[in-house]
């Protein structure tokens, strides 16, 4: 801490200008902080990268909203994963209840929640009993 106070000559923070009320540029002892320990989400950020990514692959996705679609998919399956839920069975329940649940429960279908409500009975797709070994419910 002590190598950073000369860098920190002012408190409040600066105001638009960049300086503060007595005319000094300085660093907020908040902000400080995250200088000595440092503030990385390398771990989150490759969590959300569920679908392997390069240059080629957004090629597919032809628009910016279908881009935006894709990372609002890799957001689920990336929750899904961190509330230990299997995606498919989460997604395969929620496309098949979103038509007849209430609007104003939609945020029981976060997976969050959703684990919670549904996840011992989750409803099933028609495929799910043509696997081999499956009773048919």
């Amino acid at each position: 801490m002590e190598c950073f106070r000369p860098f920190v000559t002012s408190w409040p923070a600066p105001n638009a200008s960049g300086r503060s009320e007595r005319g000094r540029v300085g660093i907020p002892p908040t902000e400080l902080m995250h200088l000595v320990q440092g503030t990385h989400t390398n771990h989150l950020e490759r969590a959300l990268r569920v679908i392997p990514m390069g240059r080629r692959n957004w090629l597919f996705t032809w628009t910016e909203l279908g881009a935006k679609h894709v990372g609002i998919v890799q957001s689920l399956l990336t929750t899904c994963r961190l509330h230990e839920i299997n995606p498919y069975d989460y997604l395969v329940d929620v496309l098949q209840r979103v038509g007849s649940h209430p609007a104003s429960r939609v945020s029981e279908l976060t997976p969050r929640l959703w684990k919670q409500r549904f996840a011992s009975n989750p409803l099933r797709s028609d495929l799910y009993y043509c696997r081999p070994g499956k009773n048919v419910a």
